[in-house]
């Protein structure tokens, strides 16, 4: 019988949906949110925008993001702050977008970083603004999603290519549901305004499936259902089905979700090579299932992972050393793996770094090293609350030895 794993909601959907829930005041409903952290956080957040003016988003960057462009659609001042980590993520290109197009925002500290304070108005004067989308796709996003209720629409024009091309698609492809007009080509993206009455559906999440496909590369004896998983999807992660193809997990679309399974008779690869410009929320996963693999690897477009809830370059290397896999720079955004994953000290511990997906992607190896324990597990709830409850359905397996 196949192991059952209730995924959460993509919140990098639901996180859209609520921005164009608000803008719209409801004419764009959402139909179930996520309760990913994160998600939970731009919620409360959104129901209190038009009243409250001091706003403390966490780690949340999607929702820092998001909400700084929406605060500035709606009358009055508001200050928006963050966790330490965030007040170390930069905001600049994105200010600097909105202050262009007619914005008013005042940062509190260093400049080009969190906290600031938006003074908010009811349109935005201009409608063209060029911007670097090579530090953050989000920046994009968040103007693109208040595109439509500006009254002359938003053209952006790239400075360079976009990274994590996938989420602007992700973004287009929410707003066009809502009967938005977009034009696109390589440098530049075109939203006109006005909207449809709309109600969105959010899928279930690629990025928490991607830790199950890891725990059947490595296990010869899991088959998992992911229910509510659709492999025709608006997700950029949705590539996670291909990947692991390469590492032996066949994938099922059914009517209850996907279902996936080890196949041993695909030969495994000595060495692979992904770049991850439009899926960087793999790389962790990655990382830590082909470690358990033994096998070599080269990833490249990685540039955004230095600036995501950790340095996750420097979080991956210092947590595989542990497990005798060497990570190698060879230019920013691009990495060499070498080494086979040797049991740890006992009782190893697993910083987490405020990262969830540094949890998440670790966890895999439990199948192996059953005495692992994690510094701060609770740090899943950004994303993925009900992980643990998830995963102790697949260490109830028996423990096996590594490939």
């Amino acid at each position: 019988m196949d192991l059952s794993i209730e995924l959460p909601l993509s919140k990098s959907i639901c996180n859209r949906a609520l921005i164009l829930q608000y803008l719209s005041r409801g004419e764009i409903r959402v139909d179930a949110v996520s309760s990913a952290e994160d998600s939970v956080v731009l919620t409360r957040a959104l129901d209190s925008l038009d009243r409250a003016t001091l706003f403390d988003l966490g780690p949340a960057g999607t929702a820092f993001r998001f909400l700084t462009a929406a605060a500035c659609l709606r009358n009055g001042r508001r200050i928006i702050t963050g966790s330490e980590r965030m007040l170390q993520r930069p905001i600049g290109p994105l200010v600097d977008a909105l202050r262009i197009l007619g914005a008013q925002i005042e940062y509190l500290g260093e400049e080009g970083y969190p906290p600031i304070a938006v003074e908010g108005t009811t349109d935005l004067p201009l409608q063209t603004v060029d911007i670097d989308p090579s530090i953050s796709s989000q920046f994009v996003s968040a103007l693109l999603l208040i595109a439509p209720f500006t009254s002359q629409g938003i053209q952006i024009r790239f400075t360079d290519l976009p990274t994590s091309r996938s989420y602007l698609a992700m973004t287009c492809s929410v707003l066009k549901q809502c009967g938005v007009k977009i034009d696109e080509d390589p440098l530049s993206i075109r939203v006109y305004p006005g909207f449809q009455a709309t109600r969105l559906n959010i899928e279930a999440d690629w990025s928490a499936a991607s830790y199950f496909y890891s725990a059947v590369a490595l296990h010869p004896n899991l088959q998992i259902l992911l229910r509510g998983l659709t492999a025709k999807s608006l997700q950029g992660d949705a590539e996670t089905a291909r990947i692991y193809e390469i590492l032996q997990v066949n994938t099922t679309q059914t009517e209850a979700g996907v279902i996936i399974a080890k196949d041993l008779s695909r030969p495994m690869p000595s060495k692979v090579s992904f770049d991850l410009n439009n899926q960087p929320d793999l790389a962790q996963t990655l990382m830590v299932t082909c470690a358990g693999l033994g096998i070599d690897a080269e990833w490249m477009g990685l540039e955004t992972l230095y600036i995501k809830e950790t340095d996750r370059i420097a979080a991956m290397t210092a947590e595989l050393n542990a497990f005798g896999i060497e990570l190698i720079e060879m230019g920013k955004g691009k990495i060499r793996q070498k080494g086979k994953a040797v049991k740890p000290p006992e009782n190893h511990l697993i910083k987490t770094y405020h990262d969830h997906r540094m949890a998440m992607a670790f966890a895999p190896l439990t199948l192996f090293f059953p005495d692992l324990t994690f510094e701060n597990p609770d740090v899943v709830k950004k994303s993925f609350p009900s992980f643990w409850r998830e995963w102790l359905k697949i260490t109830a397996t028996s423990i096996q030895q590594l490939p």
